[in-house]
């Protein structure tokens, strides 16, 4: 069970006693080392499913000489409600989400005027978790079954083992649904139908490909939950290879780089891939943080990457450089599966050469 605050920020019954307008100073007390000072940089974040934990060195201990005196700092109600969002999340030993934070700090920005106003708590009134998702990204064993059942295996937890595999699935097509059979069709219509529209779509693509089929995002498709694609299912952003891609042969070190971490994320003490752990696999918009991540077309950017092991180097150049050409918003995923592989468990994708989580920015 998810734990639950509201009862200590309801205010139901009462008239509306706070001002529900940003708080500039509370974005500032927490993230003002980053360069991140106001509500309008945390705009593309608002509402985000993120688990604070590696950040929790910046964030204020009420319980702590130091942590008061920074809620101190605050006005009264908001250091108040931060203080009881603070405090919730700690009792119940689950990790502080960043939604509700900003709801708190920015509830203009972030939407929930209305919300605040009434008096009836925040957008998610717990400590874990945003927004219910647009999906149903639970695992589906009868997806398994239909598919792999005849060789006993029929559910989620019996794949587990093989999530994020680069593995072609050629030797197992007659087992695989056609789209384009009357069989086929019958097949997938006995799946839920966000699921069945999804499993079409990859099917339908690998065919017209003519490449193999591959297992990532059968699995993740499948078994989101079970293959720790949660957050990534939930935003929409897609599947970890986001391609029926042949898997080309190794050519690189697919282990941890703690020095690529510490490069971008040292200033806050975060300097290892176990401290990133937590947020591996997650939906997050890196704008607010633009500022810490190199720019490949800088002197400093460059010099900062050149630090880097060179396949990493290349692979991150990359990425930092398609992102910033597409313009749209550079996401972490992809940026800690170069990073972290081993520590975020998609090694097999990362020696396979099949590029990045979400196969994009």
């Amino acid at each position: 069970m998810l734990f639950k605050f509201a009862a200590i920020l309801a205010f139901a019954n009462a008239e509306p006693t706070k001002s529900c307008t940003d708080h500039d100073s509370a974005v500032a007390l927490i993230a003002g080392p980053l360069g991140i000072d106001s509500c309008a940089k945390v705009e593309p974040v608002c509402g985000q499913a993120f688990d604070l934990t590696p950040f929790a060195s910046m964030i204020p201990d009420p319980d702590t000489a130091s942590g008061t005196a920074a809620l101190n700092q605050l006005e009264e109600q908001l250091r108040s409600d931060l203080t009881a969002l603070l405090t919730a999340a700690k009792a119940s030993g689950e990790a502080l989400q960043l939604a509700p934070v900003l709801e708190l700090a920015c509830p203009k920005t972030c939407k929930v005027e209305a919300v605040c106003a009434a008096g009836t708590g925040f957008l998610t009134n717990t400590a874990s978790a945003a927004a219910e998702p647009t999906k149903s990204c639970t695992d589906h064993d009868s997806a398994v079954a239909l598919i792999a059942g005849p060789l006993g295996i029929d559910s989620c937890a019996k794949v587990e083992p093989v999530c994020g595999q680069a593995f072609d699935l050629t030797p197992f097509a007659s087992m695989i649904p056609d789209p384009d059979t009357a069989s086929g069709t019958a097949a997938l219509n006995q799946l839920e139908e966000q699921l069945r529209s999804d499993l079409t779509a990859l099917l339908t693509a690998a065919k017209a490909s003519g490449e193999a089929l591959q297992l990532a995002p059968v699995l993740e498709l499948a078994c989101p939950k079970t293959c720790k694609v949660e957050a990534v299912c939930a935003a929409g952003t897609g599947f970890l290879t986001n391609t029926a891609s042949a898997a080309a042969e190794p050519t690189k070190s697919c282990t941890d780089h703690d020095s690529a971490v510490a490069l971008i994320a040292g200033p806050l003490g975060i300097d290892s891939c176990a401290k990133v752990e937590p947020v591996c696999g997650q939906a997050f918009d890196l704008t607010p943080f633009a500022s810490m991540i190199p720019d490949p077309d800088t002197a400093s950017g460059t010099a900062a990457l050149n630090q880097l092991e060179e396949q990493l180097r290349s692979d991150l150049t990359a990425l930092l450089t398609a992102a910033k050409a597409s313009g749209e918003a550079l996401q972490l995923a992809p940026v800690l599966e170069l990073a972290c592989p081993k520590t975020c468990k998609v090694e097999a994708v990362c020696a396979a050469g099949t590029r990045f989580l979400r196969g994009r920015y």
